[in-house]
């Protein structure tokens, strides 16, 4: 009998130990359930990722909304929040025009609602990859807007002019007097101890192998040299050349390998004399390096100089794309 009460004591341990352990891992289950419960309420207060102004309400009072952490996709969007002390413009660039823009460049932006005012902008950043839109490749650009103008609100449309290049009293000629012309003109590479003997715009003297001169004018005096020529460009074929330059102050460049090459050569007309009751005075053609251009104006880096009087042409009646004058 004795032994019977010892198996039933032993017993009666074996289930109180598992029943000490059911209830260590009920405590567990109610302590996750209870985390569980705190995380989902904490849920339901939701905290802005960013201090800013909310721009658009989406949600009103008493919905019921989808928590994106307990569905299989994300919730709705309950506000719009924006950060209204650094507002930003997004411009789609075509990619022609990329390799003008870099980060800091200086830009003003115009807005329909205060016509005639410019805010000031820099750009701050390049999209890496483009998006094709009807066959053109666009980058998006953004550009902030400096000091964030308060009466600048998100959504507003806006032009944007980019200054690729900033050069103070520059020559300028309108657009309409600038002609184009066929040209023939070398490419070389003139040794950097030669560069000095060379001056933009300057007439030189193209001298062949065989003695024959040449009249030319420096086009642009950073390597590559870029010489056009004046006269005699018949008898030069594209294609490689072995020459020297002589130049006005009677220096001399010698055995120069360049690239001969057809190119456009740029003019304007200038008056001689001034118009009569017969009509306008003759012009003589003159010869102008061009630089950058905006939507009104050649910038004339050398041919003419400050105060010249060039002629501005009004449009053929053939180039009308209407195909009479006086059309729209």
């Amino acid at each position: 009998r004795l032994q019977e009460l010892n198996d039933t004591i032993e017993a009666q341990k074996r289930i109180a130990a598992l029943s000490e352990t059911s209830a260590e891992a009920a405590v567990l289950r109610t302590k996750s359930a209870l985390d569980f419960a705190k995380k989902r309420l904490n849920w339901t207060t939701v905290t802005a990722s960013m201090s800013g102004t909310v721009t658009n309400l989406d949600i009103e009072a008493g919905e019921i909304i989808t928590s994106g952490r307990s569905a299989f996709s994300s919730g709705p969007p309950i506000m719009t929040i924006a950060d209204l002390s650094k507002m930003i413009v997004r411009v789609p660039i075509n990619e022609v025009d990329m390799g003008q823009i870099r980060i800091g460049q200086r830009a003003e932006i115009t807005v329909s609602a205060f016509p005639g005012k410019k805010f000031p902008g820099l750009i701050y950043q390049i999209a890496p990859s483009g998006l094709v839109s009807e066959n053109v490749v666009r980058f998006q650009v953004e550009i902030e807007v400096v000091g964030s103008p308060p009466e600048l609100l998100p959504g507003m449309t806006a032009d944007v002019d980019i200054f690729v290049v900033d050069r103070p009293d520059a020559l300028q000629a309108p657009i309409e007097a600038v002609l184009e012309d066929d040209a023939v003109g070398i490419f070389v590479a003139v040794p950097d101890t030669e560069m000095a003997q060379l001056n933009q715009g300057e007439t030189v003297k193209v001298e062949t192998r065989l003695g024959k001169q040449v009249n030319a004018r420096l086009s642009s005096v950073s390597n590559p040299v870029r010489l056009t020529l004046l006269d005699d460009t018949k008898s030069w074929r594209p294609g490689p050349v072995e020459f020297s330059i002589v130049t006005s102050a009677g220096g001399r460049i010698a055995s120069l390998s360049g690239n001969v090459t057809q190119t456009k050569s740029y003019y304007v007309e200038v008056p001689d004399g001034e118009p009569t009751p017969e009509g306008p005075p003759k012009a003589n053609k003159v010869t102008v390096d061009v630089g950058v251009k905006n939507e009104g104006f050649y910038e004339v880096l050398s041919g003419v100089s400050p105060g010249t009087k060039v002629l501005v042409r009004p449009p053929r009646a053939d180039a009308n794309p209407f195909g009479r004058p006086g059309g729209r």
